[in-house]
């Protein structure tokens, strides 16, 4: 359980959107339209509210499993970082490393302990295996030194540590009521 506790990770993206530089006059010359333009569907939001699952992250392809393993390794360092759960047991079913990760950061959080630092990056990533409506994805990170600290700001050194490697993976079924994948079977172990 420890293990999980020290996972943080700070994940920053953004999106940029380029317009024309100087606005033009439509033609008056195109022909008129009776066809209507739909919006395409909106998919209500997953996981915490500031660090919702991104779009390409719930496609039922190679492409959005290897995304949602990203996000979900993401996911349990934003956990550690601000010790809020529900976005682990929103994403995962009957998984139990799963519930691991999020019982101790609810422990943590009742103990009153904070995490700085441990930010993981993932160094590399294999193709996601596919079944049916399943996929598995392994991945090595790479963990920076993590501090933990106590409700008045002593250093913990048994739940500290300097930087290391870990490697695991994720197990994952599609949930179609979500449009989105779940977290089945989490494995991260620190390297040997």
């Amino acid at each position: 359980m420890r293990r999980h506790d020290r996972l943080t990770t700070t994940v920053l993206g953004c999106v940029l959107l380029a317009g024309c530089s100087s606005a033009e006059p439509a033609s008056e010359s195109l022909p008129a339209t009776t066809a209507t333009t739909t919006a395409a569907p909106t998919l209500p939001p997953l996981g915490p509210a500031d660090f919702p699952v991104p779009v390409e992250a719930r496609q039922q392809t190679a492409e959005g499993a290897a995304a949602f393993a990203e996000y979900y390794v993401d996911l349990i360092s934003y956990t550690t970082r601000t010790l809020d759960s529900s976005g682990i047991r929103q994403l995962s079913r009957d998984c139990e490393d799963c519930e691991q990760v999020a019982d101790g950061a609810d422990t943590a959080r009742a103990q009153g302990l904070r995490f700085l630092g441990g930010e993981l990056t993932i160094t590399s990533a294999g193709a996601p295996y596919m079944g049916a409506g399943t996929s598995e994805v392994a991945f090595l990170v790479e963990q920076a030194p993590l501090q933990v600290v106590d409700a008045s700001g002593a250093t913990v050194p048994s739940r500290s540590s300097d930087a290391y490697g870990l490697n695991g993976g994720v197990a994952l079924n599609w949930a179609p009521e979500s449009t989105c994948w779940v977290v089945t079977v989490l494995t991260i172990d620190r390297d040997e």
